[in-house]
């Protein structure tokens, strides 16, 4: 299995600047993933990010070879936009994705929050599988120790900060 990592929340720095990295592994190449995911927003009319992208120049090449026109509800790409709408939790359901899947009830008119960046990643490898055939997946759970920073008791100190500018 190969390891790789999905990008949450605002990994270019240009809005919040808030995001997360959550590992995973695949028996599935990094591109076999990629079209899956395009595929399964063509299939399911759910898309997480937040356009068609044809003003991308080179980048989302193989957003090209799929019907993106498709796409009916753009979910989760908005600032505090938490939440699945009803319509998407009704037609995650009809694939097959159970009620238990999240960690938060559904809300009183039927929507779903997404609690953080994990549940998030969860419900992408779900819907990546769905065009796949054999796609096996686990996250890793990332619980390497940090030396510095983070109000630690010992080394509460941060290097490198003029790095960045």
């Amino acid at each position: 299995m190969k390891e790789f990592k999905f990008a949450i929340g605002d990994w270019s720095g240009d809005g919040h600047e808030k995001s997360d990295y959550v590992r995973f592994k695949s028996n599935k190449t990094a591109d076999e993933i990629r079209r899956a995911y395009w595929e399964a927003c063509c299939d399911t009319q759910v898309a997480f990010h937040h356009s068609d992208l044809v003003d991308y120049g080179n980048y989302n090449n193989m957003s090209k070879d799929v019907e993106v026109s498709r796409i009916k509800w753009r979910v989760l790409h908005g600032y505090e936009d938490n939440r699945l709408p009803a319509e998407v939790v009704e037609r995650f359901e009809a694939n097959g994705i159970r009620s238990d899947f999240f960690q938060e009830p559904l809300n009183e008119d039927g929507s779903q929050s997404i609690s953080n960046a994990e549940e998030l990643a969860k419900l992408l490898l779900w819907f990546i599988s769905l065009p796949q055939e054999e796609f096996e997946y686990e996250l890793i759970s990332d619980q390497t120790e940090c030396i510095n920073g983070f109000w630690d008791k010992s080394l509460n100190v941060g290097f490198g900060y003029g790095l960045y500018f």
